[in-house]
């Protein structure tokens, strides 16, 4: 079976959300037309692509290579994510997989793009690391984090409605006391304003231009690369700005998602200066808020373990939830990434939000 660059036109978008919406039968809806023509016609570093295989005119395999913009070590360079590696059950262990990746990951190299990661998930890994050439990084290290504000739905299949109610009850009090206690904490740091809007202000690239050198390893955040991460995205993001004597010190991206399971904020994406890092516990208290007004169970987000927030998203209460294992292919360029400590990664980096 030939392996064919799909022309992302509308029919051909067409057919891959009919082939998403068969691989993803949960209230989630992955793999849109909106979604692709996004993430790869409206790509702000280059035109992404996505290779499939067919048989007998149906579409069976696929795999995708998202280019990003990274700097590294005060460097910038072009950079791929690897994704959306699915086949269809009935042609699973045909070999289809490792064709599909490695013609993407040679493609990708043949545009210069130098580090080709990927965040995959259980199924896929092993077949990355055994078949691939790919290798999980020392270096980058996320971790997914999650805020319980709600236990109901976590423990009713557990204990039954009348126990989670009242174990509810309880853990919803103490969660009130942690809130009253942050807002203490809250009160004495600088004064930050914080304004919700629509879009990033025009003079955002002020900030930017002073947060990108406080970074090893960071993908950009410049206004066009936002605007085309979050504004452009078919999916509905909110933002906060963080101001401090009037000049952007920080943001935070937040998105709500409700499903049949639970109602959730996932926060996309978020940066401060360093001296103001402290800002994060005040947007923190403002995500708190918007929770509560919406009957939000959790609160995640992800963060490279080394992150200097760490103890500010502990002190907010979050708590680990899992490692994510962060992939590169195993060439000269990536072999020579080390002695990284100043890493920033969200779950905006990758594919997953």
């Amino acid at each position: 079976m030939k392996i064919i660059k799909l022309e992302l036109d509308s029919e051909n978008l067409y057919i891959l959300d009919r082939f998403f919406k068969q691989q993803f039968k949960n209230d989630y809806r992955y793999g849109t037309m909106g979604f692709f023509y996004w993430k790869l016609v409206l790509n702000k570093t280059m035109k992404g692509f996505l290779n499939t295989i067919s048989i007998n005119s149906e579409l069976v395999a696929t795999t995708s290579i998202t280019p990003k913009t990274l700097l590294i070590n005060s460097e910038t360079i072009n950079i791929a994510e690897i994704g959306d590696t699915y086949t269809r059950s009935k042609y699973r262990g045909r070999g289809f997989f490792y064709r599909l990746v490695n013609e993407s990951r040679v493609q990708a190299q043949n545009h210069d793009l130098k580090l080709i990661y990927g965040t995959p998930n259980s199924q896929s890994l092993p077949v990355y690391l055994k078949t691939c050439n790919f290798g999980i990084s020392s270096q980058i290290k996320p971790y997914s984090f999650r805020y319980q504000l709600d236990v109901n739905n976590y423990l009713r299949p557990k204990t039954g409605s009348l126990i989670s109610n009242i174990i509810n009850i309880v853990y919803k009090f103490l969660i009130k006391l942690h809130h009253i206690s942050l807002n203490t904490y809250n009160y004495f740091l600088k004064d930050y304003s914080i304004e919700s809007s629509c879009n990033f202000p025009i003079e955002f690239d002020n900030f930017w231009s002073k947060a990108s050198k406080e970074w090893d390893f960071v993908i950009s955040r410049n206004l066009k690369n936002l605007e085309y991460r979050f504004s452009l995205n078919p999916n509905k993001y909110y933002f906060l700005i963080v101001k401090h004597k009037n000049e952007i010190v920080g943001y935070m991206v937040y998105k709500i998602i409700y499903d049949s399971l639970d109602s959730r904020i996932v926060i996309a994406d978020f940066l401060f200066l360093n001296e103001h890092k402290e800002a994060l516990s005040k947007c923190l208290n403002e995500i708190r808020k918007i929770a509560n007004s919406n009957k939000i169970s959790f609160v995640a987000l992800w963060l490279d373990l080394s992150s200097i927030y760490i103890p500010i998203l502990r002190l907010n209460g979050f708590l680990y939830k899992k490692y994510v294992p962060f992939i590169t292919y195993l060439n000269d360029f990536s072999k020579s990434i080390i002695s990284l400590s100043r890493i920033h990664f969200t779950i905006s980096d990758t594919d997953n939000i």
